[in-house]
């Protein structure tokens, strides 16, 4: 094996690794982001839903989702009291879609004119699974690139960079001691 190829394939093995590392690290950090940004819109619609609310008290019967993304039942104060926000990752029968889909729902509770109510806000999500089939593709194409790449880009410099090197070598194959030729050097500038 040629030192070129000798070395292109440990960066081509170092590469796959750093990038699986990359990989795993972006997926969370965007999930995260993900998350983080549902779980503002979910805030902020419980903000909304609970002024309207004080506008238009009727909306405390709206005990199903129907075509808001929004419930609202009434609970003891005692419930209320124990009850802290909270997220919760589940699903939905959507019926466009057919099937459940997953959701992000936050679970909260106010009161209201004396009466304590719960509100399940509920917005679609991203599906994980395939955001994660997604990534790994898109991941394979970009690791191929960037081998392809890099592995041409530093076949092509390498060559070159070595290409004094390897004129030494030939010219040191053909020198004999028993000729008094010299060793001619070229004149690199690498020590």
């Amino acid at each position: 094996m040629k030192l070129l190829n000798y070395t292109n394939t440990y960066l081509g093995v170092a590469l796959l690794f750093i990038i699986t590392i990359w990989a795993g690290l972006f997926y969370y950090a965007m999930m995260d982001e993900v998350y983080d940004s549902i779980d503002d819109g979910l805030k902020n619609t419980k903000t909304l839903v609970i002024q309207k609310a004080a506008r238009a008290p009727r909306l405390l019967q709206k005990n199903d989702f129907e075509e808001r993304g929004y419930r609202i039942r009434e609970i003891t104060r005692e419930e209320a009291l124990d009850m802290k926000d909270r997220f919760i990752d589940t699903t939905m029968y959507m019926p466009y879609e057919e099937e459940s889909e997953p959701v992000r729902m936050l679970v909260s509770a106010f009161e209201q004119e004396g009466r304590y109510c719960e509100l399940r806000v509920v917005t679609s999500m991203v599906e994980s699974d395939d955001l994660l089939e997604k990534l790994l593709v898109y991941l394979s194409w970009l690791y191929g690139g960037l081998l392809v790449s890099i592995l041409l880009i530093n076949n092509v410099l390498m060559r070159k960079i070595w290409k004094p090197f390897y004129m030494v070598i030939g010219r040191l194959k053909a020198f004999r001691l028993d000729m008094d030729d010299e060793v001619d050097l070229p004149d690199t500038g690498v020590e």
